[in-house]
């Protein structure tokens, strides 16, 4: 998140500072896409947070079950496409 952070602030400061049209048009998609990471990371630290709050240590189960569930439909899908 840190080198990402750091490519947001220098897109902002070209696009204050002023950019051609196309190297400004590729800075925003840039800034666009960077910025829809940084928000959907902050949204899973913050379910975490929410969910340790709720559950406390018990939250610290959850991905070791989601594995348990998902490997027998891994190894299905292994299966039906070594077929």
């Amino acid at each position: 998140m840190t080198g990402t952070t750091t490519q947001i602030m220098m897109d902002l400061g070209d696009l204050i500072h002023g950019l051609t049209p196309e190297k400004a048009t590729v800075t925003r998609e840039r800034l666009r896409q960077m910025s829809l990471s940084v928000l959907a990371f902050a949204t899973g630290c913050a379910l975490g947070a929410l969910l340790y709050a709720l559950s406390g240590v018990w939250c610290f189960w959850i991905p070791p079950l989601f594995i348990l569930i998902t490997l027998p439909m891994r190894r299905a899908l292994v299966e039906a496409d070594s077929s």
